[in-house]
């Protein structure tokens, strides 16, 4: 003989008893945990059967062990179809799991059930690895990555892994680009740019090796425009000749609008300040002030002394020899007798 259940089904006599049973013992459904089973407070049980069924109504349990190795063991279940459990109401969600030891993100399908008063029973949770998921599963998970990523590299403190000295001097380059050549119609890899940058970074990976500073700068120069590579090198160089024949190392800095150097903001540009670094010894052939870009962009000296330390910044070559220079030089030249030190530069 066979019945209709509420929902319409027909329902064996095997099934209405297991029903009532779940009527009656709620809190004993123990739903798909992995390769466990999880109850409503969250407590794990493991079964060692030849065929696990899909979920089990746990009658009667008893904790075995101590400490941090006990569990509950089951003693009388009653085994639960999935037919059983799922409805019209039931839906299926998904999540992203870290691993840390694999260093990747896993997939985890939960199913759940929405109650009366607008609750959800949560009926089953699976774990699936991305490289076995079905095409329509793996869809669902990536659309999950970007959101994940962001989190776990916030709280991880990741960015440095793609975001690196190197590449944050590119960004800077491409944003002085954008703001001294507006001709150009460049982008101005403002938030929204960045964003949608890390949209396209982000989207689909589950590894964490794919987070790295290589595909970042792909992403971040097809944005820019890599035709306009060479031009930016040009245009924004890493470093000078100087007439002696020595390189002089440009360097690129974000800065504070409000930091300041005697009273006056130290900027190249709005937002940006350039200097060019090199001994003392090495500039002796300069003066007067240095500009890139077209003439559109003014650097600031960095002197260093001949242990490669900063003695002195300046805007002006030609003011530093006629008023700081004989200081300087009564200063280093006994702690460096083997560097020339002339009396007067110019």
């Amino acid at each position: 003989m066979t019945h209709k259940s509420e929902a319409g089904m027909t329902t064996s006599p095997k099934h209405l008893v297991t029903q009532s049973l779940l009527k009656a013992f709620p809190d004993r459904l123990a739903t798909p945990s992995g390769n466990a089973y999880k109850l409503p407070n969250q407590n794990i049980i493991r079964l060692q059967v030849a065929e696990p069924p899909y979920a089990i109504l746990a009658l009667s349990m008893l904790r075995a062990g101590g400490g941090s190795k006990s569990e509950l063991k089951v003693n009388l279940y009653a085994a639960i179809d999935k037919e059983l459990l799922e409805s019209d109401d039931t839906k299926t969600r998904y999540e992203l799991l870290w691993r840390g030891g694999q260093e990747r993100f896993i997939g985890v399908e939960i199913s759940e059930a929405e109650n009366a008063d607008g609750s959800t029973t949560e009926l089953s949770r699976k774990e699936i690895l991305t490289q076995e998921a079905s095409p329509k599963v793996l869809t669902e998970l990536k659309k999950l990555t970007v959101a994940a990523w962001k989190e776990k590299i916030e709280k991880e403190n990741w960015s440095g892994r793609y975001l690196t000295e190197a590449m944050q001097t590119l960004l800077v380059k491409m944003r002085l680009a954008a703001k001294l050549y507006p001709e150009y119609g460049l982008p101005e890899f403002n938030d929204e740019d960045m964003e949608l940058i890390f949209d396209e970074f982000a989207d689909g990976k589950f590894l964490l090796r794919d987070i790295n500073e290589d595909r970042f700068r792909n992403i971040v120069e097809d944005y820019f425009g890599k035709s306009m590579l060479a031009w930016l090198s040009k245009t924004f160089p890493d470093h000078f000749v100087l007439p002696n024949g020595k390189r002089a190392r440009y360097s690129y800095q974000a800065v504070a609008d409000d930091e300041l150097s005697g009273g006056k903001s130290v900027q190249s540009a709005e937002g940006v300040l350039v200097e060019i670094s090199a001994r003392i010894e090495d500039f002796m052939q300069m003066r007067g002030e240095h500009k890139i870009a077209d003439g559109k962009l003014k650097v600031r000296y960095d002197i260093l002394a001949p242990n490669f330390r900063t003695i002195q910044k300046t805007w002006d070559l030609t003011g530093f020899w006629q008023n700081t220079y004989a200081e300087v030089r009564k200063e280093l030249r006994g702690r460096y007798p083997k560097h020339p030190w002339p009396e007067k530069v110019i």
